[in-house]
């Protein structure tokens, strides 16, 4: 098995136990649908492959990957992502945000240098909770009591609406 296999393998059973732990210990499991975030990308993320950036463009402010990615998507017209990502520093899954370019490679203005393995779920940017000029996280909403985890996700079609969203937005 390769490198990324075998990074792949060990992000889907870190995100297993995630899901094994966080699972005992949600109030009123009844009203989700999923066990919690780990247990969400599980079933309906996948992966996608980065590349570094192009030499002209600037990366944006560490940190601040929710909002980096959203004003990327809306500024490039490029898909927006939220999931887990691998650092290049690190082998430690953290919940990341990211676009993919228009030939469907990871376009993150966040990390520099971009992470090592991508995991994450296409999301409309109509599905991004926005207050004000605030963004909020789609999966780690807690702000609004978690609502993707509420009811089953449709990947396809959550794709398919970011993707048709992206060509009104150059038209």
């Amino acid at each position: 098995m390769n490198e990324s296999g075998l990074l792949r393998d060990i992000l889907r059973s870190h995100l297993a136990i995630e899901r094994d732990l966080v699972s005992k210990k949600i109030k009123n499991p009844g009203q989700f649908h999923y066990l919690g975030i780990a247990d969400f990308i599980l079933r309906e993320g996948q992966f996608f492959e980065p590349r570094p950036l192009p030499a002209e463009i600037d990366y944006l402010e560490i940190k601040h990957c929710i909002k980096n990615a959203f004003w990327t998507a809306l500024q490039e017209r490029f898909v927006y992502v939220e999931g887990y990502a691998v650092s290049s520093s690190n082998d430690l899954p953290l919940l990341h945000a990211w676009n993919l370019d228009h030939d469907g490679f990871v376009f993150d203005r966040t990390w520099n240098p971009h992470g090592r393995l991508y995991f994450g779920v296409i999301f409309p940017l109509a599905a991004i909770p926005r207050k004000r000029s605030t963004q909020y996280a789609v999966i780690d909403d807690w702000e609004h009591g978690y609502p993707i985890l509420r009811k089953p996700w449709d990947r396809e079609a959550g794709s398919k609406r970011a993707f048709d969203e992206l060509t009104l937005l150059k038209a």
